[in-house]
């Protein structure tokens, strides 16, 4: 037994102290493999990158290998590689295409080009139309009601106090004439006065022209009469009633009251045996025939509103049936709460649908061509002048048509179309319900699809008068920032440019600035265009 170890088997001090050495190293050990494991991992790419770099021979020249492909993500365009992967974005496999040619260079105006084959022209449902001029209107719809037109209206009143012995009109609603009798009045006031006037024609008839100075009471009289018949007409007796009792001689206690115009009675203030003062209302009476709509219009629209402006007028009363107004008379003051302004517009009511009350809507049709900056564009357009003008057209297929002499039709391979003469004017569709519908081919009405299958009635009208150049609303692309349209410059070449346009009318925009006459857009298929000009241009800016 050494001197170290303990006589019960027991570890010393420096037996214990050399084991947890050994423990501890052997720990460590492993801590350090696991650490240089997971740095090797890690950087895994960078140490093989600082290898390749100086393993590679120097004296092997660089060399760049360029793809003619790219691959890209379909949901996030911008996301471009040079190699296939995932967008680091939304984990989606990125696509591969062909690279733009970047030297291609555009004109300034043309923000976009992209060259599609006539196969996915067809797949994409790709049509055009022709810019050109067509007469377009504006049309500003604004509610309203119906009202008594002031100029027809009547109030009767009591022109002299006393009792209502009888009335003639019994109930609010009862049509009368001019000079119906309304209400029989007695007045012991009226009694006087006519009293008055019979002695005055009696005292003259007892004058005795033998008299010297008879004359002169003759005339005294005559004068007497005069003021008497003034006070009675003042009182509400008409000449017709004053002669009759002349005539007749007998006094009467009563007046009676007629009407001052044929209408209706809108309203009884009296019964019979009621006392009434003078000036006391009796009969309201308004005249139905022509009444008043006035319509609150937007303080942006006011500026196309103008007096004598003709308006075309809806109610839900009579859904089949439209009421022609005109514009009488434009408020001077906006109403701070709706910020709208009162336009009072004239409506025909002989038969009398319209009740004062009423909910009315009004179409107020505004021709584009009226409205700057379209109105100095049209007025430097070089008129028309004759009754006719010649086309050229195809014998085979009529409805193959051009303005230019050496055009040849596309359907019969070649033929060149043949001059006719035709009057100076083009027809257009309109929708009957809804006028505000114009086209410029036959077809159905959009805003009649819930409730009917309304066609578009064709309309012959000047081809100068009140026309704009126009482009279909489903050529426009609209960004929020700017409004695009795409060009077929070329068979299969499409460029896309920013127009600037005036307000959306019946399927229609008016053009301000950026196309011209015969350019041929996009009018179906235009998104799909835009679409893959994003995914794959030839260029865009």
């Amino acid at each position: 037994m050494s001197e170290n170890e303990k006589p019960n088997g027991e570890m010393t001090f420096w037996q214990k102290t050399f084991f947890v050495i050994e423990v501890v190293n052997v720990r460590l050990r492993f801590i350090l493999i696991l650490v240089l494991t997971g740095f090797l991992i890690g950087y895994w790419d960078t140490i093989m990158n600082y290898y390749e770099k100086y393993t590679r021979p120097k004296n092997v020249a660089d060399t760049v290998l360029v793809s003619n492909v790219e691959y890209f993500c379909p949901m996030h365009p911008n996301v471009i590689r040079d190699t296939h992967g995932s967008c680091p974005i939304c984990g989606m496999p990125l696509s591969q295409r062909h690279k733009s040619e970047s030297k291609i260079e555009l004109p300034p105006d043309i923000l976009g080009r992209v060259q599609l084959s006539p196969y996915r022209i067809a797949l994409a449902g790709v049509k055009t139309a022709v810019v050109d001029y067509f007469p377009l209107e504006k049309f500003i719809e604004v509610p309203g009601t119906v009202e008594f037109d002031e100029r027809k209206l009547a109030r009767i009143s009591a022109r002299i106090g006393g009792r209502i012995d009888k009335l003639f009109v019994n109930y609010t609603g009862t049509t009368v004439k001019q000079g119906d009798s309304l209400a029989k009045i007695y007045s012991p006031q009226l009694l006087s006065t006519i009293d008055e006037l019979l002695n005055i024609s009696r005292s003259n008839k007892n004058i005795i022209k033998t008299i010297p100075g008879f004359e002169e009471a003759v005339k005294v009289n005559q004068s007497f009469a005069v003021s008497a018949r003034k006070r009675l007409k003042y009182l509400g007796i008409t000449d017709e009633q004053i002669n009759q009792i002349e005539r007749s001689g007998k006094t009467e206690s009563n007046i009676t009251i007629v009407s001052p115009i044929a209408g209706i009675v809108t309203k009884k203030y009296v019964v019979e045996g009621q006392y009434v003062d003078e000036g006391s209302p009796i009969f309201d009476v308004a005249n139905l025939v022509m009444v008043w709509m006035q319509a609150k219009v937007y303080e942006e629209d006011i500026q196309y509103i103008k007096i004598g402006q003709q308006v075309s007028i809806k109610t839900s009363a009579y859904p089949n049936d439209f009421f022609n107004g005109t514009v009488a008379f434009v408020d001077y003051v906006v109403d701070k709460n709706t910020r709208t302004v009162n336009v009072r517009v004239d409506i025909g009511n002989s038969d009398l649908k319209l009740k004062p009350g009423m909910f009315l809507t009004a179409i107020i049709k505004v021709p584009i061509c009226e409205i700057e900056p379209f109105k100095s564009a049209s007025e430097k357009r070089e008129p028309v002048h004759g009754g006719t003008k010649t086309i050229y057209y195809c014998p085979m297929h009529p409805e193959v048509r051009s303005d230019k002499a050496d055009a040849v039709c596309a359907k019969c391979g070649g033929m060149k179309l043949v001059p006719m003469p035709v009057e100076d004017k083009k027809v257009i569709y309109v929708c009957p319900m809804h006028p505000e519908v114009i086209s410029a081919e036959p077809g159905k009405c959009e805003k009649c699809k819930a409730f009917m299958d309304m066609d578009l009635e064709p309309r012959l009208v000047s081809a100068t008068t009140g026309e704009v150049l126009v482009v279909p609303e489903t050529a426009v692309i609209d960004t929020g920032m700017k409004k695009i349209v795409y060009i077929e410059r070329e068979s299969g070449i499409f460029d896309a440019i920013e127009v600037a346009l005036g307000s959306r009318s019946g399927g229609y925009y008016p053009v301000i600035s950026g196309l011209k006459k015969d350019d041929k857009v996009v009018a179906a298929g235009a998104f799909l265009i835009d679409a893959e000009s994003r995914l794959n241009p030839i260029k865009r800016k």
